[in-house]
C-alpha cells in the first residue's frame, strides 16, 4: 500500500516538474532602459520579473502574453505590447511621445 502512495506521489511531481519544461522562456525578463531618453523622461529603468513590472518604484502584478516577436504585458485594465527589434533592443508605442525603445541593461 506504501508503495502505491510512493508511486504515485512521484508521478505527480514529476508530471509538474514536466509541464514547468514546456513553458516558453520569457524573453523581456530583466531590467530595460530608454534608448534615447526624451525631455518628459529621465530614461527610468523598467525591471521585469516572471509576475511583476517594477517602474519608478512601483511594482505591479502582470500577466504576460507571449506571440512571435510581441509581448503584451497586462495589469488591470492596462496593457502595453512590447515588440523586439533583437535580443536586447524592444520598442513600444505611447499615445502621447510615440515609439519608446528600450535597451536590456546588462548585469
Amino acid at each position: 500500500m506504501n508503495t502505491r502512495i510512493y508511486t504515485t506521489s512521484f508521478l505527480i511531481f514529476l508530471s509538474t516538474q514536466l509541464a514547468a519544461c514546456n513553458e516558453p522562456v520569457n524573453p523581456l525578463i530583466g531590467q530595460w532602459q530608454e534608448a534615447s531618453p526624451t525631455p518628459a523622461s529621465t530614461g527610468h529603468t523598467i525591471e521585469f520579473t516572471p509576475s511583476t513590472m517594477r517602474l519608478n518604484g512601483q511594482t505591479v502584478t502582470v500577466v504576460y502574453q507571449m506571440r512571435d516577436n510581441k509581448i503584451r504585458v497586462s495589469a488591470s485594465k492596462n496593457a502595453i505590447i512590447y515588440e523586439f527589434d533583437d535580443a536586447d533592443s524592444i520598442h513600444y508605442e505611447d499615445k502621447n511621445n510615440g515609439t519608446i525603445n528600450l535597451i536590456r541593461v546588462k548585469p
